[in-house]
């Protein structure tokens, strides 16, 4: 990984946005961030760890501290970092958890932690992760680092790097666990371990087994109890013991099975004519209760003779039932026609009554019309002759004279009473002619109605006759005899199935009692009481036997369950021991019980930090000017822990090696950086030949005097090479003159800035 661009804003002592062009430093070489203590040199760095990884390079320094407070309120905090990777450039935007003042209103508000990973090519950004732990979950496979390794291959953070030098060797061991992740090995140790115990306590396991088998065993043989009751029993005497044991009891259990064959076989035979005898018993009493209940049927032959003469008869009565049916209702019919022509008649003889009324009344308005048209008319023509004069004309006949005018009426006759008396006429002569088509129709029903009884009468003797003659054919003299004999369908059915059954029944038990007849003639009796005895004397017997068989059964499994359970356990506890003496020394020796007193994870990592210390040797010879060396103790001084990672430096110009601790602060210096150089070279290795492409070195020069400051400058260039672009963090001023390229920050009481770039 390469940086190319840093842009930063409210981050640490920055108080606004700045940034760093570290295109302008060239592809390789050695670069200084100077500036005065506390300006915010190690904050640019921490800057590119934060963009990268979420965290900051300095075990000190904590998120809640990012947040410049030389800020304005309004400015929001943020980190952003373009780099290039395999040939790729990708741009890193993070923004951390701090709280600011609300925008409205009183006091604060969280802002929360963003972050987003882009690849930039073509003019375009792809988003490839966004949040912050998918952002660093991300950088993690985009690099092959985490960020622990990251720290130890491309950042020496101040004071950390010579902390390793002086380091426990329990110290070194946790942090070469994490950063070579060697939990497998010692996951490995710890199931070697585990599995040992685990085949220990099996073979122990299979002993109290074979003991609690031997324990179940019971037997008479007093030899065979010795063995048993030992303190420290002989497993295979008793097997052996067992087995011939087991052989005796089984020849004795074949002989009880024959004796309980022989029982068996004469238990059945008992119980055989024990059943027989009982059945013979059982057939006399069916015998004697079916001769009962024939009798009883026998005593009730006359009422069934009866109750047969009376279905009989009903057959019979059954079979003319449809004649008296045909003429039962042709005399309904013509007694309901008589009733209907006597109420026609009475109704014929009204409409007549009727007729006759409304003719006089007729009659009598007619003459009072003619009356009074008579009086109406003198009426007028007395009017007229009382107005006739002597010489003028009559007005009827015209006349000039008038020898004899008619007189007028006793009383005048007015025309509405005419009229009045015309319609009453009408309406009576009306009447007349309703009430003679009434009495017509009512007259023409009841001739209908007589020619219809005439035909039903006919239909009726007809019918009488044929009666007569089927009901003297199924045996009937009158109808009197017919009536007593007739029946209902059901009820004839009901009576013939009962005669039926009963007939059936006799027939029953006349065979039944043939048959029990014969059967209890044949043959003998048997004495049943003693055939009882017998059984009772066989059954005891065999359940004495088969008692004394089944605690025998017992016995025989319980003594294949100890023998199988002492087998299996035997051979599960030979190859238990075959596996253990394989394993048990496997996991003594990885857990640290071996002449070097060192355990497997132990071991793994001692080759690593062999790896370490020899490629530190190569630069900490060039800078000490081949006086020292680092060296791992080959023995665990301490047996108790079993780590194995403790130094010493040798020194050439005594001969002897001696604790880190004796170097002076420049030699420690000298010592820690080769050896922090020499475990990034390692770390890359181990992670796949990575190649950091960018080392920053955070402070530790100002312990140097002046000639190894020049072996220390020379040792960084040379690391630098021609592919690698290496940073130093210092105040010291003599490096600005051996490096003359670099990033400058300055300080104020209004916070820091990078002042520009020095190439």
């Amino acid at each position: 990984m390469r940086p190319l661009f840093l842009e930063l804003c409210a981050w640490g002592p920055y108080g606004g946005r700045e940034s760093v062009d570290f295109e302008k430093l060239g592809e390789s070489g050695l670069f200084l961030v100077s500036g005065p203590t506390g300006s915010g040199k190690t904050t640019v760095f921490d800057a590119v760890c934060y963009a990268l990884y979420g965290q900051v390079s300095g075990s000190l320094r904590g998120q809640s501290s990012l947040r410049s407070g030389f800020a304005p309120e309004e400015e929001k905090t943020w980190v952003r970092l373009t780099f290039r990777h395999r040939e790729e450039t990708y741009l890193a935007e993070r923004k951390p958890r701090y709280e600011r003042p609300k925008r409205r209103g009183e006091g604060t508000v969280m802002e929360p932690e963003t972050a987003a990973l882009y690849r930039i090519g073509g003019g375009e950004e792809k988003l490839l992760a966004e949040g912050a732990a998918a952002v660093t979950a991300g950088m993690e496979e985009l690099l092959g680092l985490d960020f622990r390794q990251f720290k130890q291959v491309s950042l020496l953070a101040q004071g950390e790097f010579t902390q390793f030098l002086t380091a426990s060797s329990k110290e070194r061991t946790r942090i070469f666990r994490s950063i070579f992740q060697t939990d497998l090995y010692e996951a490995m140790q710890k199931e070697a371990g585990a599995w040992a115990r685990k085949l220990k306590s099996g073979i122990e396991e299979c002993r109290l087994k074979k003991r609690e088998a031997a324990g179940r065993i019971r037997t008479d043989n007093a030899e065979f109890r010795a063995l048993l009751e030992e303190e420290a029993p002989d497993h295979g005497k008793i097997r052996e013991a067992l087995e011939q044991e087991l052989s005796a009891l089984l020849m004795k259990e074949q002989e009880l099975s024959r004796k309980r064959e022989q029982l068996s076989n004469e238990s059945r035979r008992l119980a055989g004519l024990m059943e027989a005898a009982r059945a013979r018993e059982e057939k006399k009493r069916q015998l004697s209760q079916v001769t009962l209940e024939l009798s009883r049927l026998e005593e009730e032959r006359e009422s069934r003779e009866e109750r047969r003469r009376k279905v009989s008869e009903g057959r019979k009565a059954f079979s003319v039932r449809a004649e008296a049916g045909r003429l039962s209702e042709a005399e309904k019919k013509r007694e309901a026609l008589a009733g209907e022509r006597e109420k026609q008649e009475r109704k014929l003889l009204e409409r007549q009554r009727e007729y006759l009324e409304a003719e006089k009344r007729a009659e009598d308005l007619s003459d009072r019309l003619i009356h009074i048209r008579d009086a109406y008319r003198r009426g007028i023509i007395g009017i007229l002759a009382s107005s006739l004069s002597e010489g003028e004309p009559c007005p009827v006949c015209g006349s000039r004279t008038h020898p004899a005018p008619a007189a007028s009426g006793d009383r005048e006759i007015t025309e509405e009473e005419v009229k009045k008396l015309e319609k009453q006429a009408a309406q009576a002569e009306k009447a007349l002619r309703a009430a003679y088509e009434a009495a017509a129709g009512e007259k023409g029903l009841a001739e209908g109605m007589e020619k219809q009884q005439k035909v039903l009468e006919t239909e009726y003797e007809a019918l009488e006759d044929s009666w007569i003659r089927a009901r003297a054919a199924a045996g009937f003299s009158d109808d009197e005899s017919y009536r007593a004999a007739v029946m209902g369908e059901k009820e004839l059915l009901r009576m013939e199935e009962a005669l039926s059954r009963w007939d059936q029944e006799v027939l029953e038990k006349r065979i039944r009692k043939e048959q029990l007849l014969s059967e209890t003639q044949a043959g003998e009796d048997l004495p049943l009481d003693d055939l009882r005895r017998q059984a009772g004397d066989t059954e005891r017997q065999l359940s004495e036997v088969q008692k004394e068989k089944e605690e025998l059964a017992a016995s025989i499994r319980t003594g294949k369950d100890s023998l199988s359970r002492l087998i299996q356990e035997e051979e599960k506890e030979e190859k238990l021991r075959e596996t253990y003496s394989l394993v048990g020394d496997v996991a003594e020796t990885v857990s640290g019980r071996n002449p070097k007193n060192l355990v497997f994870e132990q071991y793994v990592l001692s080759v690593y930090f062999d790896r370490i210390l020899q490629a530190a040797n190569l630069r900490l010879g060039r800078l000490s000017g081949g006086r020292y060396a680092l060296r791992r103790l080959p023995e665990v001084r301490d047996g108790r822990t079993r780590e194995g990672m403790e130094i010493q430096v040798f020194d050439a110009y005594t001969g002897r090696e001696r604790p880190v601790g004796t170097l002076s602060g420049g030699e420690s210096f000298e010592a820690a950086l080769s050896l922090s150089l020499g475990m990034a070279d390692v770390i890359q290795a181990h992670a796949g030949g990575i190649q950091a492409e960018t080392l920053f070195i955070d402070e530790g020069f100002g312990s140097l005097d002046s000639e190894s400051l020049d072996k220390a400058v020379t040792v960084l260039q040379e690391l630098s090479g021609g592919t690698r672009l290496v940073g130093i963090i210092s105040h010291v001023e003599e490096l600005k003159e051996r490096i003359p390229k670099g990033i400058v920050v300055e300080k104020s009481n209004s916070g820091s800035n990078i002042h520009g770039i020095v190439v």
